[in-house]
């Protein structure tokens, strides 16, 4: 009995330090928003970075819409931590990722580059 308890109380300890672990990384990992949207759709980010998003092109430059257009990605965008990850030549760009590691345990999140293709603000690539 004394073994199983031992036990039980190693696994929560274990457990427990997991957690925490997990916490220190999420709260420690870099966190990137987006400083500037060009007129082009390219995203800086506050590390200065330079990145296009990967299937969406946003064309038209100069055009009303085109102002509409890069308004919407401005917006949406906004004060929101960005998680940027690396697809070809450009980026997926998610957004309303909550207290996860990694964008492959973002659940509620948004492909910000699907969303502009379906309300038709950007062309799919």
């Amino acid at each position: 009995m004394k073994k199983m308890v031992g036990e039980m109380v190693g696994l929560v300890v274990i457990f427990l330090v997991t957690i925490f672990v997990s916490l220190v990384f999420v709260n420690n990992r870099s966190k990137y928003l987006v400083k500037e949207v060009l007129a082009d759709g390219t995203l800086v980010l506050n590390d200065s970075r330079k990145i296009e998003m990967a299937g969406a092109v946003m064309d038209d430059q100069g055009s009303v819409d085109h102002e509409k257009r890069i308004f919407l990605l401005r917006e949406m965008t906004k004060n929101v931590e960005v998680w940027p990850e690396r697809v070809g030549d450009g980026y997926q760009i998610w957004i309303g990722c909550k207290n996860v590691l990694w964008m492959k345990d973002c659940k509620k999140g948004v492909l910000l580059n699907e969303v502009l293709v379906m309300v038709g603000s950007a062309t799919k690539d």
